[in-house]
């Protein structure tokens, strides 16, 4: 696993949670900031488990004959599906703990 690899599965991690801020009910500093950490950490997490399960994945090796750039699409896609999966999670959580506890609270 190289920087580069880190560095793309971040980089899907933040497109992934700028995707799920699209959703209305987060909002503020502590939303944001909750997106792009469940974004982020769930992209490194699924490529970095892709890259480690397979080392020497059938998709390794020159994406076109001749040019020496790498083709695995499986940490990548592992990438994206673990940031999304984050993403769900953490979206899931916040309806049912913070905005349907709120909801619920007696008035005061």
């Amino acid at each position: 696993m190289t920087v580069e690899a880190w560095y793309s599965w971040a980089a899907i991690g933040v497109a992934a949670s700028l995707g799920g801020m699209i959703w209305a009910f987060r909002r503020g500093v502590f939303g944001v900031l909750a997106n792009f950490a469940a974004g982020i950490g769930g992209a490194l997490l699924g490529g970095a488990l892709a890259a480690a399960s397979a080392p020497h994945a059938v998709f390794r090796g020159p994406a076109i004959p001749g040019i020496p750039a790498p083709a695995g699409p499986s940490p990548m896609f592992f990438a994206a599906v673990g940031a999304i999966a984050a993403l769900l999670v953490l979206h899931v959580v916040w309806i049912g703990v913070l905005v349907m506890r709120g909801r619920q609270a007696p008035a005061r």
